[in-house]
């Protein structure tokens, strides 16, 4: 994080009463936003310590973010040779901790064929440091995906996982079928399955 914001020349950035202090000590930062709470926390919820929810991967999830669903299930599908993302969103309940992520590989329910491993991309979400001088405050921006399988969250923020699916264009057409599990630090998960439908076509090169 360091890095980028040297590399965005915001290392010596102050406004209003909301002063730079060492490496950006969020707790002084005004919240940006509150999202409403669209679920009732049960006591396996407590328990586990995280809710994850799922939205469209064009819709940015930011810290304050929070579940308008619980996710049960994703279910996508993608056309021969196309590329897939999968956003998965992460409410953390119960303390500042670290949460991880892994998927089983994408397998016919039919034939038992796979996609390759490496046709799947895991990534997840940098928020980082910005300036809303027309609102006067610092905020955290979504703003590149890592590549990696970790994250580390405040209590009471969310965070995002991508799944990155790309299908070989020699893939026989039907269902695939993975599960996508969530381990959060202390030993809560959550398992969702994720179910693609490889369309029986590829898709037109885009006219340039």
């Amino acid at each position: 994080l360091d890095s980028w914001i040297q590399a965005l020349n915001l290392s010596e950035v102050s406004y209003q009463d909301y002063q730079r202090i060492g490496n950006w000590d969020y707790s002084i930062l005004p919240k940006q936003q509150d999202e409403t709470l669209g679920v009732q926390v049960t006591g396996e919820d407590s328990q586990r310590g995280f809710i994850l929810y799922s939205r469209p991967a064009h819709e940015l999830i930011f810290p304050y973010s929070k579940p308008r669903s619980r996710v049960t299930e994703v279910q996508v599908s993608a056309a021969l040779g196309e590329y897939k993302p999968v956003s998965i969103g992460i409410w953390n309940m119960n303390g500042a901790s670290s949460f991880r992520f892994s998927a089983t590989p994408l397998t016919n329910s039919a034939s038992g064929e796979q996609i390759p491993p490496e046709n799947v991309e895991f990534r997840s979400t940098v928020m980082l440091p910005q300036l809303q001088s027309e609102r006067g405050v610092y905020f955290r921006f979504p703003a590149a995906l890592e590549r990696n399988t970790e994250t580390t969250l405040p209590s009471g923020e969310s965070g995002q996982f991508w799944l990155t699916m790309h299908v070989p264009a020699s893939t026989t057409p039907g269902t695939y079928t993975s599960n996508l599990t969530v381990f959060r630090s202390g030993g809560g998960t959550a398992t969702v399955p994720v179910i693609l439908t490889v369309l029986p076509f590829q898709l037109d090169e885009a006219a340039v």
